[in-house]
């Protein structure tokens, strides 16, 4: 009896015939070349997925290219507004996550505020606000 592999993987097309060690050294001899164009398949594919992906994108016209983010960092007794200028957060790695156009705020609690510093720059503080408890605790 004679034994049979065929291999079908878009552009390569392999057919093996014959005892069963003859088909296993023939696919052992073959395999990487199988390996390396499954790959190139995927990577091709990626390629075309990102392509696709670009088209889709929409951005809205701006008339005027934005120079900073405000930070709001919430506590239980007061808020208070930061800058983050658009030169820092291009720096940073937040960069490779989200485009810089499109933040407008960046809500952090204080207790993260730390972490945060150490990843971006956070800038000079523009206002602070009590909080409704803020509010409550200076009457008292």
């Amino acid at each position: 009896m004679s034994n049979k592999l065929k291999i079908d993987a878009q552009q390569i097309k392999l057919e093996f015939r014959g005892s069963k060690e003859d088909i296993r050294r023939g696919y052992e001899m073959t395999r990487e070349l199988l390996i390396m164009h499954f790959h190139e398949q995927l990577a091709r594919a990626e390629v075309k997925e990102q392509k696709k992906k670009s088209t889709r994108s929409w951005t809205p016209p701006q008339t005027q290219e934005t120079m900073h983010i405000s930070v709001a960092i919430s506590s239980d007794f007061y808020n208070k507004v930061c800058v983050l200028e658009r030169e820092d957060y291009e720096d940073s790695i937040f960069n490779s996550v989200m485009r810089f156009d499109s933040i407008d705020r960046i809500y952090i609690r204080s207790s993260q505020k730390d972490a945060l510093q150490r990843h971006i720059k956070i800038g000079k503080v523009l206002w602070r606000e009590l909080t409704p408890t803020g509010k409550a605790a200076v009457r008292s």
